[in-house]
């Protein structure tokens, strides 16, 4: 159902005359809705901030005519004039047709076409004769001509070489990184085989070369070394047969033991005993020989001596055997173990004799 708007006059369902009002002069009833407002005009999103105005932007003066039209004199509506309406295209006393023999009277009939004459070459002529020469102290200089070119300094000529077009662009870039490649590539092989030779060659020679020095070993005691004689009476017996029991005892994996009692003219007494075999870490095993000897000993004060070989080590220090002071150095090496005692010797004179015992008894294979 239609819902009347504000401004309409009053329905039938409702005299005009009801209420005792006058229609004029009543206020219009309420009928349940508000007037709605005219949309206002769309913006631009960078003019949403802009105050809004109701009214319609100005209209274009130009599109306003008067309302009694233009004035005669306006130049608006004035009409233009041909300034050559009234010239004569014609010479005066012409007639304004052509005449019947003029080319273009009738059309059937094509124009004449005019063709040049013919020129004829030009004379020869001879060249100008020289001008006299001019009397005068100094005759002019002659004029040089042209210096006949050089032939070491002409452009050679090349024949155009024949054969695969030169790639360019990527082609050209792909082909100067594979020569890049190939000049590179024998140097870097070269370092490459060097170096693998000398990691696998040359360190195990360095660390290797101790072990097939020092062993395989035996142990011969020899009868006289240096100003020492080798004793062979019953105590040196007992005392020899002693000390091979222990080694074999304390070393299980020994290939060989050796004892030795050696005195010398003063009567100083030295000791040798020892085993034989294989080391991996003869650094090691000399610290726990020492160990295990420090004990019987007494020992005390040990020090650590310098033999001038890889892979051979000795340490040296005091202690006491049967209520006698003695000296006790041991050494190891990949080969072989020992250790010796020294009755009225300096630490340092007996571990100079030490490595002498050493070189005269043990023996590589």
């Amino acid at each position: 159902m239609r819902q009347p708007q504000p401004d309409e006059g009053p329905t039938t369902d409702q005299p005009a005359g009801a209420g005792g009002s006058d229609p004029a002069t009543s206020p219009a009833p309420w009928r349940g809705s508000a007037a709605v407002p005219p949309p206002r005009p769309r913006q631009r999103w960078w003019q949403r901030d802009a105050p809004r105005t109701d009214q319609p932007p100005p209209r274009d003066p130009t599109l306003q005519l008067p309302p009694d039209g233009f004035a005669e004199d306006d130049p608006a509506t004035r009409t233009p004039v041909d300034p050559w309406a009234a010239a004569d295209p014609w010479p005066a006393g012409q007639p304004t047709d052509p005449p019947d023999g003029w080319p273009g009277a009738d059309p059937s009939t094509p124009e004449p076409v005019a063709f040049p004459p013919p020129v004829s070459p030009p004379a020869p002529t001879s060249p100008p004769d020289p001008p006299p020469p001019v009397a005068g102290p100094h005759p002019p200089p002659p004029v040089a001509g042209p210096h006949p070119p050089n032939p070491s300094r002409l452009p050679v000529t090349r024949p155009p070489v024949t054969g695969p077009p030169t790639p360019t662009g990527k082609a050209a870039r792909r082909q100067r990184r594979q020569q890049r490649r190939r000049r590179r590539w024998p140097w870097k092989t070269t370092l490459f085989t060097l170096l693998t030779v000398a990691c696998c060659c040359g360190c195990p020679a360095y660390y290797g070369k101790p072990l097939w020095d020092q062993y395989p070993a035996n142990a011969a005691l020899p009868g006289q070394i240096a100003d020492l004689r080798l004793s062979d009476d019953g105590s040196s017996q007992e005392t020899v047969a002693r000390l091979e029991g222990e080694m074999r005892t304390a070393h299980l994996l020994a290939e060989d033991t050796f004892a030795g009692v050696y005195r010398d003219g003063n009567g100083k007494l030295v000791v040798l005993y020892g085993i034989t075999g294989f080391r991996m870490t003869p650094g090691s095993d000399l610290d726990s020989e020492v160990g295990r000897i420090s004990d019987a000993y007494q020992m005390d004060a040990v020090d650590t001596f310098e033999t001038g070989a890889r892979g051979t080590h000795l340490s040296c220090g005091t202690g006491v055997s049967d209520g006698d002071d003695v000296v006790v150095c041991a050494w190891a090496d990949h080969g072989s173990l020992g250790t010796a005692l020294f009755t009225r010797r300096s630490v340092e004179e007996s571990a100079t004799l030490t490595g002498q015992l050493r070189s005269q008894v043990i023996s590589r294979k």
